[in-house]
């Protein structure tokens, strides 16, 4: 097959799988499906208790964090793991750190010594911190990044309050019905995004074709016409027309002296 022909041919592959994928990304379907979790705690005065939360800009969780008596909500920028191993080395509760790698920590509660210890070096790491007194708060805090945090409720006072923690996701899927094809939101290899790279590459391959279909400008020297001669203007016969010298008479011919005649 011609190369021509071979470019063309792909390229109609590619411009015609792009547009279809562009066509049927335009009947996208998208399905919302929302989960929640919800925890009572019987909490104790003068301890705190802590849990890991991961926030992303397009898939926020949805938190709500209450208490029945008077707590300090903070919210950590140290992931839950580094601040659970914290707690695990500082209360003594495993005697190595990896040992510690199965602590959970969590909702139990610990002495407020160890949390104050932890934030008298690390006070920085702090993101966002309130009081609370007998009520229930939603935890609004913008990312720009899939970011992990700890969330700590720590007592303030004396008596057994119950702590209330409610976690909600939402998961978003973009689903494509004549694929069958389904995504998740703000990847890069999203369907629309092959389809525009299948457009382009056909667009491409075509402009190649076409560039290699144009014929070739060729240069073929014109030949010496061998029937010209030159007329010896000394005894008047005739010479081949490269003729330095007339076979004739012997005389030199140059541009000057021999004449150039076309044969009728």
């Amino acid at each position: 097959m011609e190369p021509r022909r071979l470019l063309l041919a792909i390229s109609v592959l590619l411009l015609g799988g792009g547009f279809l994928l562009f066509a049927t990304s335009l009947v996208q379907d998208t399905y919302r499906q929302t989960a929640t979790s919800r925890a009572f705690e019987n909490s104790l005065g003068n301890t705190f208790e802590y849990n890991g939360v991961i926030l992303t800009p397009e898939n926020p969780r949805h938190v709500v964090i209450g208490t029945t008596g008077t707590a300090d909500l903070i919210l950590l920028k140290t992931p839950f793991r580094d601040f659970s191993n914290y707690v695990c080395m500082e209360g003594n509760f495993e005697p190595s750190l990896k040992a510690c790698a199965g602590f959970v920590g969590g909702f139990s509660g610990f002495n407020h010594t160890i949390l104050e210890s932890y934030l008298q070096t690390r006070h920085p790491q702090i993101a966002y911190s309130q009081t609370i007194v007998d009520q229930n708060v939603t935890l609004n805090y913008p990312v720009t990044s899939t970011t992990e945090f700890t969330i700590i409720l720590t007592q303030l006072g004396p008596g057994n309050p119950i702590n209330y923690w409610e976690f909600s996701s939402t998961n978003q899927t973009l689903t494509y019905p004549l694929l069958g094809y389904s995504e998740r939101p703000g990847t890069f290899w999203s369907l629309p995004t092959m389809s525009l790279g299948l457009i382009a590459g056909g667009a491409i391959t075509l402009a190649a074709a076409l560039i290699q279909s144009k014929p070739a400008l060729s240069y073929e020297p014109k030949p010496y016409d061998v029937s010209a001669t030159r007329i010896c203007p000394r005894c008047g016969r005739e010479n081949l027309f490269f003729s330095a010298k007339c076979h004739h008479c012997g005389v030199i011919l140059d541009d000057a002296s021999g004449r150039l005649v076309l044969s009728q």
